[in-house]
């Protein structure tokens, strides 16, 4: 697909929270951007190869940008971010994986699935994923936390995982997933859990919270 031809759109959810609705390959990709209490937020930085569009949509940079997991459709734009004086913001684990070129692949992409699409196709898959992953930049791995606007940890799909809250609403990335955004009709999302475990504890306190209107990434 052109990056030329990749759709973005634009839908305030909430007041100062605009919904980035784009894609994936085959599947939607949603983004925030929070823009309120004079704090400018995106949340989860889509791929190297399109943030770019994505920023030239919303019209400005943001003040910080912060990576729900360590996945390169998450993380990969980064990079470009970090390049523009944005602070990129992630959980200690995210940093970690992103901070190693073959940490940051296989994260994504482990070995087993080789076996899986054979070699070729393997390192084909392998050459795209650095190729969207780009160069991922973390520069602080301290999440807002106060009564407003916080993150919190979130396992169940990848070690680092993260969910932000804004106000009531809340963007959780690949770590709950369903269909799609509760009491909206703009996505789907695809489930995707390595721990079935950590999974239940995250939505078990995703539930306490209460939230108004979840955003999944996917």
């Amino acid at each position: 697909m052109n990056i030329s031809d990749i759709m973005i759109e634009l839908k305030e959810i909430d007041k100062g929270i605009t919904l980035i609705a784009t894609e994936y390959h085959d599947v939607d990709l949603n983004l925030l951007h929070v823009n309120r209490m004079d704090r400018r937020y995106l949340l989860d930085t889509s791929t190297s190869i399109q943030i770019e569009s994505i920023i030239n949509k919303i019209g400005e940079l943001p003040d910080s940008a912060i990576i729900s997991h360590a996945h390169l459709d998450h993380a990969g734009g980064s990079g470009y971010l970090s390049s523009k004086g944005v602070n990129v913001i992630s959980h200690k684990i995210t940093a970690s994986l992103l901070s190693d070129n073959y940490s940051a692949i296989y994260s994504f992409f482990p070995n087993r699935f080789i076996k899986w699409i054979g070699e070729e196709n393997g390192k084909s898959f392998v050459n795209l994923i650095k190729t969207e992953l780009g160069s991922p930049k973390v520069s602080s791995t301290e999440l807002p936390n106060d009564s407003e606007f916080k993150c919190f940890e979130a396992f169940g799909h990848v070690a680092g995982a993260i969910i932000c809250k804004v106000g009531s609403v809340f963007f959780t990335g690949d770590e709950i997933q369903g269909s799609g955004i509760r009491g909206r009709e703009e996505t789907n999302s695809i489930p995707q859990i390595s721990s079935i475990e950590e999974y239940l504890m995250t939505v078990y306190k995703l539930i306490k919270m209460r939230p108004d209107i979840i955003v999944p990434a996917h």
